[in-house]
C-alpha cells in the first residue's frame, strides 16, 4: 500500500516549509539530529533483534519494496515522526500534533498490511520520544 510507505512525506515537508518560512535554523538542525538518532537506533535494532516481518512465510510481499529478512522491530517511520513531534511540541503544537496523528495513522496502516507488528509501532514511538528528548538537550554551536 502506497500510503503506508510514503505518507510520512507530508509531515516532513510541512515541517521543512515551516522552518524555511520562519527561518528557524536551530530547530531545523535539531530536527535533523532527532531523525538521525531515531533512524540509527532503528537500523541497529533491526540488525540486533532479527524479527521477521509479519508477512514473511505467510503471504507474498505486500506490494511495497521490503527485502525478506530485513527486520521488523521497530518501526523507523514511527520513530521518525514521534522524534519530530516531541521536538516540535513546545514551539509548534499543531505541527507536533500532525506528526503524532500521522504516526498513528501510518502505524495502523503498516500493521494492517502486515509489515509491522503492533509492538513494532509502540517500540518505534518510544524510541522516537527518546530521540526527540535527546535532540532537545543538544545545543548546536554552528547555528
Amino acid at each position: 500500500m502506497f500510503s503506508a510507505r510514503f505518507l510520512i512525506i507530508i509531515p516532513l515537508l510541512a515541517t521543512a516549509v515551516c522552518f524555511i518560512a520562519k527561518r528557524e535554523h536551530q530547530l531545523a538542525v535539531k530536527s535533523l539530529l532527532a531523525i538521525l538518532i531515531a533512524n540509527i537506533i532503528s537500523e541497529i535494532s533491526k540488525a540486533v533483534i532479527p524479527v521477521n516481518r509479519p508477512f514473511v512465510g505467510v503471504s507474498p510481499n505486500p506490494g511495497i519494496w521490503i527485502p525478506f529478512g530485513f527486520g521488523s522491530f521497530f518501526s523507523g517511520h514511527i520513530a521518525t515522526l514521534f522524534a519530530l513531534g516531541i521536538l516540535l511540541y513546545k514551539k509548534h503544537q499543531k505541527l507536533a500534533l500532525m506528526c503524532f496523528c500521522f504516526g498513528a495513522l501510518i502505524g495502523a496502516l503498516r500493521v494492517l498490511i502486515k509489515v509491522h507488528y503492533p509492538i513494532d509501532i509502540v517500540g518505534g514511538a518510544a524510541v522516537g520520544v527518546l530521540a526527540g528528548l535527546i535532540a532537545i538537550r543538544v545545543k548546536p554551536i554552528w547555528v
